[in-house]
């Protein structure tokens, strides 16, 4: 089988990142040499990976990483997949971490990640804003999880204090901004609006699923929030829309002196809660 042949027969996957992973070459490799012929071994590793992703695995899962905010991740079972839709939330910090900067010139504005799984969040921050003007604090419940968070740091040199946290309860000291991606599935729930749907039940369940229709783990933390003697200044949350409702309900109780701004995604989704606290 040559490259062309291959490409041809599974135009309908991603199949220029999976032969490019069999191959162990970059992607344009396989368009500058379209006529070569692969190898047993490599033919029978394109198939492999070929029949996994016609299951739903996620392709991030076979190649072993995943682009976002214009890194590479390291991510595999222990973790969830990054989705597009989050780089929006960095997007929206940082430029909050900014402007906080710009009123607090003579300290370090302090942000924390709430559930940081890969790390995607933080890292893309910490790799944004540097390590001068900013502290960069992660917590996450699962220990394996914080393995991969750890090594995506180190791959990409950035500092940033990882905490193995049952939400805020391992978490110490103050915290300006909040970011929160915590699991936000429930029993019936479908994930209808993100292109992995077809992959769920390959990732972590402890970190799609929960109870109370999917709003146990907001509401948890928004408990821990508001019991804390030093609240952040703001924070933000990502939701599946389904659950505006809801969330600006948990707000209101929870933190009744709050200001609540929605936001949507590129899909015209609700997808995000910026929460001006402090």
């Amino acid at each position: 089988m040559t490259i062309r042949e291959a490409l041809k027969k599974n135009s309908k996957l991603e199949i220029e990142l999976l032969l490019a992973h069999a191959l162990q070459r970059p992607k344009e490799f396989l368009f500058m040499h379209p006529g070569k012929k692969m190898t047993a071994a490599q033919v029978s590793s394109l198939a492999g990976l070929v029949k996994r992703r016609q299951r739903g695995e996620p392709a991030a899962y076979l190649l072993g990483y995943k682009d976002f905010c214009g890194l590479r991740f390291c991510v595999d079972k222990r973790v969830l997949v990054p989705r597009p839709e989050t780089e929006w939330v960095v997007e929206k910090a940082a430029e909050k971490l900014k402007n906080l900067k710009a009123q607090n010139p003579h300290r370090q504005v302090r942000v924390l990640d709430v559930g940081t799984g890969s790390g995607a969040i933080i890292v893309s921050l910490a790799k944004q804003l540097g390590s001068t003007d900013f502290k960069y604090l992660a917590s996450d419940v699962s220990a394996a999880a914080l393995q991969v968070a750890r090594r995506n740091a180190r791959t990409h040199k950035v500092k940033i204090v990882f905490c193995r946290s049952n939400l805020l309860k391992a978490v110490r000291g103050s915290f300006d901004v909040l970011i929160a991606n915590l699991p936000y599935g429930w029993k019936a729930w479908r994930n209808n609006t993100a292109a992995e749907t077809a992959g769920l039940r390959f990732e972590p369940r402890k970190a799609l699923f929960t109870g109370e229709q999917g709003l146990r783990e907001i509401r948890r933390l928004l408990e821990e929030l508001a019991a804390r003697p030093s609240r952040p200044l703001w924070a933000y949350i990502e939701f599946d829309p389904r659950q505006k409702n809801g969330i600006s309900s948990l707000i209101k109780k929870t933190l009744p002196q709050a200001r609540l701004k929605f936001y949507r995604d590129l899909a015209k989704h609700w997808r995000y809660a910026e929460i001006k606290i402090g």
